[in-house]
């Protein structure tokens, strides 16, 4: 209530006088972009600003939540606010407002989602696998986005599955073909577009498997005898894969059915030692690189 006085007079009656909030204007906004999984603090400009009473809202509000806003001034305030995994890119419209009493709803600006951020790549557990291996491969980093991120390991690596755990995680599984060269070769992670793009290298080591060995068909031979058996097992590899008969035993020839059988001929002489024998397979290493 207003009231007049005036000394010696006395005191008017009194007449409601209503103090409102401002109605809010908006003049820039600074980021006016971001990506998704990205926070960011968006400095805003305009009029009508008030600490505990100004708020900021974006339309659609869907994916990008304003976590705080602090007024500085009455003409300046700033805004974080976190850009969701699933936002759809494009542009929005960013507004300021007042409550009641008084109060309002600025005009907007423009704000862009600018699509999926660049990934980055720290690290991979394990960071080795063998030829002819079935495993998964836990990958480590930031910036993953469920169905937008994947991972490239390279010729004859089969990616089975992705599934990004989490916005810093993601689990692969690969199977390494037999083709796959040996060695240490790069891998990367990538989200595609809109935005996107690669992330930097780690490296990832791809060996030969160690073989082992069920059965030999047949399982005996005659001195001078020339004759073909077949090895069964697991990690053959052709070109990897070798037979040792131990001495007196010649391999003329060998071959790698598949990654379990072996076929070779082999000859006996005539000063072979009588008796059981034990039989090896052996994959040879890769050679590295120096």
């Amino acid at each position: 209530a207003v009231t007049v006085f005036s000394p010696g007079a006395g005191i008017s009656n009194s007449k409601t006088f209503s103090v409102r909030n401002p109605a809010p204007t908006l003049a820039s906004i600074d980021p006016d972009s971001a990506s998704r999984l990205q926070t960011v603090n968006i400095a805003v400009t305009g009029t009508g600003f008030i600490e505990g009473f100004t708020s900021v809202s974006f339309e659609p509000p869907t994916d990008i939540p304003v976590n705080s806003v602090d007024v500085t001034s009455p003409t300046r305030l700033v805004a974080n606010v976190t850009v969701g995994e699933f936002a759809d890119p494009g542009t929005r419209s960013l507004r300021v407002w007042n409550p009641v009493p008084g109060g309002g709803i600025s005009e907007p600006l423009p704000f862009t989602i600018s699509g999926n951020p660049v990934p980055v790549l720290d690290s991979v557990i394990p960071a080795t696998a063998s030829r002819l291996q079935t495993l998964d491969v836990i990958v480590t980093g930031a910036n993953f986005v469920g169905g937008a991120s994947w991972v490239d390991f390279g010729s004859d690596v089969t990616v089975n599955s992705t599934v990004v755990d989490t916005s810093y995680q993601i689990t692969v599984n690969i199977t390494v073909e037999t083709t796959a060269a040996a060695g240490v070769r790069r891998i990367y992670v990538f989200n595609q577009a809109p935005g996107g793009g690669t992330s930097d290298s780690v490296d990832f080591e791809i060996t030969n498997p160690a073989p082992s060995l069920v059965a030999i068909q047949p399982s005996n031979a005659n001195q001078l005898q020339s004759l073909e058996i077949q090895v069964q097992g697991t990690g053959f590899i052709e070109g990897v894969t070798s037979l040792n008969m131990g001495p007196g035993i010649t391999i003329d020839s060998s071959s790698v059915v598949n990654d379990t059988v072996l076929s070779a001929s082999i000859n006996i002489s005539g000063g072979a030692a009588l008796g059981p024998r034990d039989v090896w397979v052996m994959n040879t290493p890769p050679r590295r690189r120096c």
